[in-house]
């Protein structure tokens, strides 16, 4: 359920809240992978985090450990500095 939410995210652009280590996220979705060592994560600009010392800035999520997943109805644009290319990762699922 969480990777088709997920999906349906990055396909359709729209931003996504969930909670992560206990605290409320909000984020731009942009890649879906499995690493080498095969962990699936979740590559997402996060723009507002319950911390105040997390800035909006580029995350990396375990997707096992995402909880309470939401879909908004809010859109937003792709990122230009949005970088497809990481050394570790093994496959790409879904990406912008």
């Amino acid at each position: 359920m969480v990777i088709n939410t997920l999906k349906a995210a990055i396909k359709s652009k729209k931003i996504i809240t969930f909670q992560y280590e206990g605290l409320p996220r909000v984020v731009e979705p942009h890649m879906i992978a499995i690493t080498d060592t095969g962990k699936w994560i979740l590559k997402a600009f996060q723009t507002w985090a319950f911390e105040s010392r997390n800035r909006p800035d580029w995350k990396f999520y375990s997707i096992p450990n995402i909880k309470d997943l939401i879909m908004m109805n809010k859109s937003f644009e792709s990122k230009l500095d949005f970088e497809k290319n990481q050394l570790y990762i093994d496959k790409i699922i879904m990406q912008i």
